[in-house]
């Protein structure tokens, strides 16, 4: 059984031609036939969109899911505000702030349900931040912390668990780009495996995946800057991140990989079809050999992007006005 799941840093939903932009975003959905869609930077006009986790929708965060979900009439979807940090330093530094959402075909998937003193309810997407760090070697807490989600496959047992994300970015300097890093090692090094390991009632296996916009280019990518080392991080009995090549890997080691070499950012100007950055990507768990280690029998093909010449009704450089600049990716889970 497949499950398209697709990841898409939307970058605004407001300005004069936010009916345009919601438009292509629903087709996108509908075109590729997603089941799950992770959305980052959902902003309005710099300020976070933000609807509440399953409480009514209310504000301008109303009107733009009313006007998504009519276009997408199967579908559901939660927001969420991380609780950034809006100091001005390079450690802590973003005074603009982070929206996502997740929106999922409900005819294939539902939110999963967790059991309440009052009753059972549904698990609603929530963002994360109960994660420990090290600072001696030179970690803080991440400037925006992830947004969190479990679903349930109808008919099945399994779960399919997103953590999303939008790594800080700052500038191109050596501080700000090894800052990057050291966020991507805390998300798959602390969050990931606390959140994937942790089991709700009585054997209901997950596949858990780390995605977004990381703000990093993987060394096999096109690119000459801000290029992460290796695209395997290995994690310790202890949590701890360690250095691959000393490195003796037996069953206490964890492996986690990150996928998606194309380049997925716009280039700034020009009417061709053009990119520049290779930032957005997805992260799970893996073997030493490098295949799934979440549970026996499931695959996900190879993470692709969908150019904008592959999308109707819409030229490049309109995309990149009204749209994004961004391109989606889609990946295939098979279970």
């Amino acid at each position: 059984m497949g499950y398209r799941i697709g990841t898409f840093n939307v970058r605004n939903l407001s300005g004069k031609d936010c009916s345009k932009k919601l438009d292509v975003i629903a087709r996108i959905i509908r075109d590729n036939n997603l089941d799950i869609v992770a959305l980052q930077e959902v902003l309005d006009q710099g300020q976070i969109l933000y609807g509440g986790m399953g409480k009514k929708t209310t504000g301008q965060a109303a009107a733009y899911e009313d006007y998504l979900l009519r276009r997408l009439p199967k579908y559901q979807m939660r927001w969420g505000a991380s609780n950034v940090k809006k100091k001005k330093t390079v450690e802590n530094g973003d005074k603009r702030g982070e929206g996502y959402a997740f929106i999922w075909n409900t005819k294939r998937i539902e939110l999963a349900k967790q059991v309440t003193p009052s009753g059972t309810i549904d698990f609603n997407p929530r963002i994360w931040g109960q994660y420990s760090i090290r600072r001696a070697d030179g970690r803080r807490r991440l400037v925006r912390d992830p947004f969190y989600g479990r679903f349930k496959i109808k008919g099945k047992k399994q779960e399919i668990r997103l953590i999303t994300t939008h790594i800080y970015f700052g500038s191109n300097y050596a501080d700000d780009i090894d800052l990057r890093k050291k966020e991507l090692n805390i998300l798959a090094g602390a969050i990931y495996p606390r959140l994937h390991d942790k089991r709700y009632g009585v054997n209901t296996p997950s596949i858990t995946i780390l995605l977004g916009d990381y703000n990093l280019n993987l060394p096999d990518s096109a690119t000459v800057t801000a290029k992460l080392d290796t695209a395997v991080i290995v994690v310790d009995e202890n949590g701890e991140v360690r250095n691959i090549l000393e490195t003796v890997f037996d069953k206490n080691v964890r492996t986690f990989t990150t996928k998606q070499s194309e380049l997925s950012t716009l280039k700034s100007s020009g009417s061709e079809e053009a990119y520049s950055n290779n930032y957005d990507h997805i992260t799970y768990e893996t073997r030493h050999s490098g295949n799934l280690r979440v549970h026996d029998g499931d695959s996900i093909s190879a993470p692709r992007v969908k150019k904008v010449s592959e999308i109707k009704g819409i030229k490049f450089e309109e995309y990149r006005k009204v749209v994004s600049d961004h391109i989606p990716v889609i990946f295939d889970l098979s279970l």
